[in-house]
């Protein structure tokens, strides 16, 4: 029951209403490489559907327990899309979904086999600290990108 109403009824953020079949991407905010990658996702996306929400916010506490996740993995990007939690390789495809071509291909990477695919984004997630560092502080977006996060 509790699940039903989670997917129709998404609660309120700020004043912005999130429907329930807009996809929230979940990042590690204190990488460096995580935070620059959503600035990117939000220039080459097709469908502007997407939103954003730190893994170390309440907000994504409370998506990924509608999910069922109570154990957040920090290495893990997670995507929320259509009452389904999305995970590290997996993420990465729905998120191609969503892009203009020809970045699109990257929703091609599904057809690959899971170990495969998980093993690369395993090994990247392991170094991302290392290759660019970490921060404390995030980026101030435009009011228009600004309605996309969800804090």
């Amino acid at each position: 029951m509790f699940q039903l109403l989670w997917t129709v009824d998404r609660w309120m953020i700020r004043g912005v209403r999130v429907a329930a079949d807009d996809p929230v991407l979940l990042f590690d905010s204190t990488c460096v490489m995580c935070s620059r990658l959503v600035p990117w996702i939000i220039g080459h996306e097709s469908d502007q559907r997407l939103h954003f929400a730190a893994l170390q916010s309440d907000v994504a506490v409370r998506e990924l327990r509608g999910c069922g996740v109570t154990d957040i993995d920090f290495e893990t990007m997670y995507v929320i899309e259509d009452g389904r939690c999305y995970t590290r390789s997996d993420a990465v495809a729905q998120v191609g979904r969503h892009l203009r071509w020809p970045w699109r291909v990257v929703a091609a990477t599904a057809v690959a086999p899971v170990a495969l695919r998980d093993r690369l984004y395993r090994f990247v997630a392991r170094n991302r600290y290392r290759w660019s560092g970490t921060r404390v502080e995030c980026d101030v977006p435009t009011l228009s990108v600004r309605q996309r996060f969800l804090t």
